[in-house]
């Protein structure tokens, strides 16, 4: 029973001892004589990080890896330049088709809107002014409210992507 007692008690001593080394000023290390800074260093502990961040490995994780497999570092390399090249074909193609779309719709918009407009005048002239002047008019509105609608959600697209990126990059 007094061992483990002794145990405990050199366990308590030590913990109070880290803390006491975690709250040395430098200052006060000038006064301690050399045998009490060594046995501070002696109990010091060294802690360093390092982040890395890419698609590819560290470099010398990629030397890690051409140890272990001669022409791995290749393989990886090329590897890395071929997604990057598929991955920016995926968004030329995802940007042609994109315009392609704008332009389709801006064409079927116009026609759509040139269509009721041109009926709703057919109609004022063949005598029925009330129901012409309301296509004409439900026509132009249409138009003119996809217009605003979709000039409103890409720009909120565009402020929401900018705003990933920069929290992204923080």
């Amino acid at each position: 029973m007094e061992e483990s007692k002794e145990k405990k008690t050199d366990l308590v001593n030590h913990q109070n001892e880290t803390e006491t080394i975690d709250c040395i000023d430098l200052s006060e290390l000038e006064t301690k004589s050399k045998e009490e800074l060594l046995s501070i260093m002696m109990r010091m502990e060294m802690s360093m990080e390092e982040y890395y961040s890419g698609p590819l490995p560290h470099p010398r994780i990629l030397k890690g890896y051409e140890e272990i497999v001669p022409g791995a570092a290749e393989r990886i390399l090329t590897m890395a330049e071929n997604q990057a090249s598929h991955r920016q074909d995926l968004e030329k193609t995802a940007i042609h088709s994109n315009v392609k779309d704008s332009r389709l719709g801006v064409i079927f918009a116009f026609i759509i809107g040139m269509t009721g407009t041109l009926g709703g005048i057919y109609a004022i002239v063949q005598g029925a002014v009330v129901a012409g002047t309301f296509i004409t008019g439900a026509s132009l509105a249409s138009i003119v409210t996809s217009f605003i609608y979709g000039t409103r959600s890409e720009r909120t697209e565009r402020t929401e992507k900018s705003q990933d990126t920069k929290s992204s990059v923080e």
